[in-house]
């Protein structure tokens, strides 16, 4: 049981400093209820890149694989990242694909 934990932790670890070394913000969101969104992007083959805003929800389907998940974009302020380094195993058919995450609108205070 010990054993278990101890790797656990170890595994953590090593994924964060994974993470902050490679420059990837630290928190960009999280895999959210897939009945519930705010919009779908359908992803092509092609796609190399999409625009969110922080704060939304969006479901993403593949057409090349098929499979779809939904992401809940919670990040401080603007960020860039490769949504494949978070997206549930094969739903984006192994393809990067780089999330430009803006500050949303409703955010701001003017």
């Amino acid at each position: 049981m010990k054993k278990s934990i101890l790797s656990t932790i170890a595994l953590a670890g090593l994924f964060g400093v994974t993470l902050a070394s490679a420059g990837v913000p630290r928190y960009v969101g999280e895999l959210a209820d897939g009945q519930i969104y705010d919009r779908e992007i359908t992803i092509k083959p092609d796609a190399k890149w999409v625009n969110v805003r922080s704060g939304e929800t969006v479901k993403f389907t593949d057409v090349a694989s098929g499979r779809s998940f939904v992401w809940r974009f919670d990040t401080p302020g603007s960020e860039v990242f490769d949504l494949a380094a978070f997206a549930p195993r094969g739903s984006l058919a192994e393809q990067h694909l780089m999330a430009y995450v803006g500050q949303n609108p409703s955010d701001n205070d003017d």
